[in-house]
């Protein structure tokens, strides 16, 4: 299945709703220098890390229409190769429930797909000060700070059970996925043709993908 060469139908999503634990974002929101080992210290004395928004949509993929979205496989970041099992959702959802994180998930079989849940809240780095020996904490804003969250399906237009979905489907997923985590904008693309099929909410340039 090929993602990079244009032969997908494009759902993204975008949401204000942050998908993160708060107890996180106070944490990595702080205006301090931590080493590593004390950040990950901090994080781990956090029991039951959760996000209602995090375990909303990654249950829709597991449960939508009896299942027809049910990943084959799932990971943290392209590739993705772990084997997705339902009785792991609560470890899923914790990870994802963690600021800056992913979850990303494949399909191969019937409706074919590429996707991924993004956790937008922040983007956390490690600066090492070599002089100190310390590595310094920082919280780097998004390009779009507003938007918490994103979700990105591409569907695998080669396969026979994908093309022959009418754009009525394609609307009523899309409309599921808004509704789970209260997108604000949104569209429906055919990559091979470039058309966008539908489109909601203020698009700003950059966000059609």
């Amino acid at each position: 299945m090929g993602i990079w060469d244009d032969k997908n139908i494009i759902l993204q999503l975008y949401t204000k709703r942050d998908f993160s634990d708060p107890r996180l974002v106070e944490i990595i929101g702080q205006d301090r220098e931590y080493t590593i080992k004390e950040f990950r210290e901090m994080v781990n004395r956090i029991p039951n890390r959760w996000n209602n928004y995090a375990e909303r949509i990654i249950r829709f993929f597991d449960t939508y229409q009896d299942g027809i979205l049910r990943p084959d496989r799932y990971d943290w970041a392209e590739p993705i190769r772990k084997i997705y099992h339902e009785e792991e959702i609560p470890s899923y959802v914790e990870h994802l429930s963690f600021p800056a994180a992913g979850f990303y998930i494949k399909k191969f079989k019937g409706l074919t797909y590429t996707g991924s849940i993004e956790n937008e809240q922040v983007s956390a780095s490690w600066v090492e000060d070599k002089a100190r020996g310390i590595p310094e904490h920082r919280c780097i804003p998004r390009l779009y700070p507003i938007d918490k969250a994103r979700v990105r399906l591409l569907f695998d237009t080669r396969r026979v059970a994908v093309r022959r979905q009418p754009l009525s489907f394609w609307l009523e997923l899309f409309e599921q996925i808004k509704e789970i985590i209260e997108a604000y904008k949104g569209y429906i693309k055919n990559d091979e043709t470039g058309e966008v099929l539908y489109q909601f909410g203020a698009l700003q340039k950059g966000d059609i993908w």
